[in-house]
């Protein structure tokens, strides 16, 4: 885990799910790096073409590149959890202001 940018790691997994897109399946779609540290990058999340946004059922990239093994991982696990918890409130928050600015505007 100290070898990766954890929390990046866990957003660009977020994006992929979210947009219910399969790319990090085949990783010729998919770009990560690493910077002179030594720790791994998955950055930017990119290649949302015809397959972005398809309905479907279960996770798209649970089996792809190194998540399976992250996923074992009880660290990641729940660092996994607390991402989503804040990322979900901050959206809320966000939401929340730009319903506020909305009204504000239209009144």
């Amino acid at each position: 885990m100290e070898y990766m940018d954890i929390d990046l790691v866990i957003d660009w997994w977020f994006v992929y799910e979210l947009s219910d897109i399969n790319e990090p399946n085949h990783p010729k779609s998919v770009y990560t790096y690493k910077d002179k540290s030594g720790k791994l990058f998955a950055y930017p999340a990119w290649d949302f073409d015809w397959g972005t946004f398809r309905s479907g059922s279960g996770y798209k990239t649970k089996k792809a590149l190194y998540y399976p093994k992250l996923l074992q991982n009880e660290m990641y696990v729940a660092r996994l959890k607390e991402r989503w918890v804040l990322l979900s409130l901050s959206s809320k928050r966000y939401w929340h202001s730009l319903r506020g600015r909305q009204n504000e505007l239209l009144h």
